[in-house]
């Protein structure tokens, strides 16, 4: 069961005023339980997890430890941070950007304004997890699921991370007056599961010719090839794969 309570004490840690008022440190510190990164990653995940891929999904990071990393023209690093290029040339320049998107997020989805958060340079799990818990909760315009391969599957569509508004608005017209945010978004999820099971069992039907290739493709959306003649003498029934990997299709 989710905790109600858990979001309330995170705005109570991080209301607006505060967000607004946010250091560098404050958004992002090694080891700190109480930084407004570890809160979303970690301190909010019975809402919907973000956990996982590199901490560069939060546009600067606290590194855990000083060893040399040379920087590029894509990643940066001090002795303390970590941070994408293109956010400025220091952890101060880049953590002033990627605050004032933060802001602009929790002042669009307060407005009602979804479209403009698709448009915000932040990692697209980073920006609806703040969008989903700054939202007005009594009348809610995002669900808490937060990858948007799972949005577009459940609503019967190709994944695009440009278009992750349309996916909200689109699942909200599903929820019942009597649901809570809640409680609805614990049933999309489970609906995607069992989309995700009927994906895996296709893979497994016993009519399907034998050595298969179940191509994937984004969204694991799969086209099905055959491969050569000659080239199954090292492939036992069917094989998954990934794309440019399947040894003979065509």
């Amino acid at each position: 069961m989710l905790e109600k309570d858990t979001w309330d004490e995170f705005l109570e840690e991080w209301p607006v005023e505060r967000v607004k008022r946010m250091t560098l440190p404050e958004y992002t510190s090694a080891g700190d339980k109480t930084s407004f990164s570890y809160w979303l990653e970690f301190g909010l995940t019975k809402y919907g997890g973000i956990g996982g891929g590199a901490a560069f999904k939060f546009g600067i990071f606290s590194r855990g430890n000083s060893e040399q990393k040379e920087s590029n023209n894509r990643c940066s690093y001090d002795d303390n941070y970590g941070w994408y290029t293109r956010e400025g040339s220091t952890p101060d320049e880049a953590f002033k950007n990627i605050k004032s998107r933060i802001l602009a997020v929790i002042e669009h989805v307060q407005k009602g304004e979804l479209e403009k958060i698709d448009t915000v340079e932040l990692g697209p799990s980073i920006k609806w997890k703040i969008a989903f818990h700054y939202q007005d909760r009594q009348n809610p315009l995002i669900c808490a699921v937060f990858s948007h391969t799972a949005l577009a599957g459940l609503c019967g569509v190709k994944p695009n991370a440009r278009k992750i508004s349309s996916y909200h608005r689109q699942l909200l017209q599903r929820k019942t007056p009597d649901e809570s945010i809640e409680e609805f978004s614990r049933r999309l999820w489970a609906d995607w599961l069992k989309i995700k099971e009927g994906e895996a069992a296709e893979e497994y039907r016993d009519d399907l010719p034998l050595n298969t290739f179940f191509l994937r493709a984004a969204g694991n959306r799969k086209n099905i090839f055959k491969h050569k003649q000659g080239s199954g003498d090292y492939l036992q029934n069917r094989q998954v794969c990934c794309a440019g990997d399947c040894p003979g299709f065509e």
